[in-house]
This record gives C-alpha cells, structure tokens and sequence, in this order.
C-alpha cells in the first residue's frame, strides 16, 4: 500500500504530468498558429 501512495505522489508523476500538459498546450499553440498563418495566407 505505501508503495502505491508513494508512487502516486512521487516528485516524477508530477513531473510527467506536467510535461504531459505542457505537450498539450504547445501542441494547441501550434495548431493556433497555423490556423492565424492560413488565415493570413
């Protein structure tokens, strides 16, 4: 049982999920972007 908890709340989950939002939000700037440049095409 400890081992999950600390799993779960280890310093690293964080950290995956933070890059797991950060692809998604660079993922989305970058979609956005393409879609200002065709606009502007």
């Amino acid at each position: 049982m400890n081992g999950k908890i600390a799993k779960r709340y280890s310093p690293l989950s964080f950290i995956y999920a933070g890059y797991e939002w950060l692809d998604d939000t660079i993922r989305t700037t970058i979609q956005s972007f393409n879609f200002v440049n065709f606009d502007f095409k």
